[in-house]
């Protein structure tokens, strides 16, 4: 670990009255996805499933959603929270270490998150505040911003938008940095292993195509058995393609449904999924993506990195997933881009590996551009979070 880095727990409060006011911030978020026309209503429900059961019990009360979307009710909960005392604890943590600057992140999850009560005491310090986005859905799939940083990090133009138009932040306190999240691909050493030591160590033939598919959350997709098992049924009955090997990669939260999954030419590996953020770990995903005539998957952000990489990127468009997928806000930028390939059947996604067999990768400009605007708007050779960095010192020296 870098000796620059110290890790602590921040105490959190329990009290009665901060439990109220996590329920007021909640039903607020839940408020205000009546608000986003343009999402999928999945992630209202979602939001409403997860809530506090005393506010699940109050909103299933007829009337009361009505009443709570009225102007109204809308300001007096907004005044409650802006004027709501920091926690005696995050103040006095916060002193004893004497920050120049406060960063927190998240800050738009559900009641557990602590986050926002450490940005409402800065705030009340007159400690400058910082906002780094966490992921390419967290402005619209999330709670609300309560609490408004001084700057807001954002990935894009896009999320810029998203910020104002869903959170109220000003245009002026938001500053376009890129994705710190995926720097370590464009610092990547990218030294490929061996292709026949790779399938060697997963039992793969190095002579036949390789396929990786990328498991989704189970939010997002639950069980995907029957797509995959779909798509190897495709292969067999295809003569160019049925020894083409799948490499299924779980999410790490959602790898319970592969521990005995078995099927011809395929392998789950890891078998508990993992994420590629230590050196091994990284290298593996590495060789997965790179040895991998395509990448298939349903909606995941392993789809970003593999773009990253250049892989011929494809997302299975099925009814199934229609709430978690296409009405999702955040990959309606990957529609817009037109950055990968939309397959809408087993059978079409056979038939467009075999383009991709023959050298015709007709989205790699597109994934380009993706990438440039989405991604690294700031420069491909530019680090988003050295840029960032240099966002926190300035106003840490202010």
């Amino acid at each position: 670990m870098d000796k620059k880095i110290a890790i602590n727990f921040a105490p959190r409060s329990d009290s009665k009255i901060r439990k109220v006011l996590f329920y007021i911030q909640d039903t607020l978020s839940y408020r205000n996805y009546f608000k986003i026309k343009t999402q999928s209503v999945f992630y209202r429900d979602r939001w409403k499933r997860n809530l506090a059961w005393p506010i699940r019990l109050f909103l299933n009360i007829p009337g009361i959603t009505p009443l709570i979307l009225t102007k109204l009710v809308g300001k007096v909960l907004e005044f409650i929270v802006k004027t709501a005392p920091a926690e005696k604890e995050s103040i006095e943590y916060i002193l004893n270490f004497k920050p120049d600057v406060l960063i927190a992140s998240p800050c738009d999850f559900g009641f557990s998150s602590a986050d926002l009560e450490y940005l409402r005491a800065a705030k009340k310090l007159g400690i400058p505040t910082v906002i780094p986005v966490f992921s390419w859905d967290n402005l619209t799939t999330k709670g609300l911003i309560h609490i408004k940083p001084d700057k807001l990090l954002v990935w894009n133009k896009v999320q810029s938008l998203e910020a104002q138009t869903v959170h109220n932040i000003k245009k002026e306190d938001i500053e376009i940095t890129g994705s710190p999240f995926f720097d370590s691909w464009f610092q990547y050493s990218r030294s490929l292993s061996s292709k026949l030591k790779f399938c060697k160590k997963l039992g793969l033939n190095p002579n036949y195509p390789i396929i990786t598919y990328l498991g989704s959350s189970v939010d997002t997709a639950g069980d995907e058995r029957w797509l995959i098992t779909k798509i190897r049924e495709a292969l067999d009955k295809n003569k160019s393609l049925k020894n083409t090997q799948i490499i299924v990669r779980p999410h790490p939260h959602n790898s319970s449904f592969y521990q005995n999954f078995t099927l011809p030419n395929l392998v789950v590996y890891p078998k508990r999924g993992t994420l590629p953020d230590e050196k091994k770990a990284r290298q593996l995903f590495y060789d997965c993506l790179m040895f991998s005539l395509a990448v298939v998957g349903v909606n995941t952000s392993g789809m970003i990195d593999a773009m990253i990489l250049n892989r011929p990127t494809i997302a299975m468009i099925t009814k199934q997933y229609s709430k978690t997928q296409d009405q999702a806000e955040h990959f309606q930028q990957l529609i817009t881009h037109k950055a990968i390939a939309f397959i809408k059947s087993p059978d079409e996604l056979v038939a467009y590996l075999a383009l991709l067999l023959e050298g015709k990768d007709r989205f790699k400009e597109n994934r380009l551009k993706f990438i440039r605007n989405f991604i690294r708007p700031k420069g491909l050779e530019r680090l988003a979070g050295e840029i960032a960095a240099n966002i926190i010192e300035k106003l840490a020296q202010q």
